[in-house]
């Protein structure tokens, strides 16, 4: 008895973990920034591969709840759009700033910030467009 409760268990915890890991997000649109900081254009991110990479990015970053009057240069804001429509988004926005050539800070709903480290920056640096 003990074994088979251990194994619906460990089934309902797996179960969790990839359900809480899938990514529904579609898509990243992107509002790109001007030197003034002035929304001037507007993508769409759609590679399923590139989405998941942002996602798992911010997921794993470590967040720090707003405290710095200047995060740097605003670059993009950032939203993603979900595959099911009724989806409770969690956060609805995030400004992307570049803290220096090589790093970028996340603020996430005008609440909480995290700035990447140089590694999870490069990844970002090859899938967010340069300026046009």
């Amino acid at each position: 008895m003990l074994k088979n409760t251990t194994i619906v268990s460990f089934a309902l915890v797996l179960l969790f973990f990839c359900t809480r890991c899938s990514n529904n997000a579609q898509k990243i649109i992107l509002d790109i920034a001007d030197e003034k900081g002035n929304y001037k254009e507007r993508i769409e991110i759609l590679d399923k591969d590139q989405v998941s990479i942002v996602n798992k990015i911010l997921n794993n970053a470590k967040w720090k709840e707003e405290n710095e009057a200047s995060f740097g240069l605003l670059k993009y804001r950032m939203s993603f759009a979900f595959i099911d429509s009724n989806k409770e988004v969690k956060s609805s926005y995030y400004l992307i700033y570049l803290y220096s050539n090589e790093q970028l800070i996340f603020v996430e709903n005008d609440a909480k910030y995290t700035k990447l480290s140089i590694e999870d920056s490069k990844k970002l640096f090859d899938i967010l467009p340069s300026e046009t």
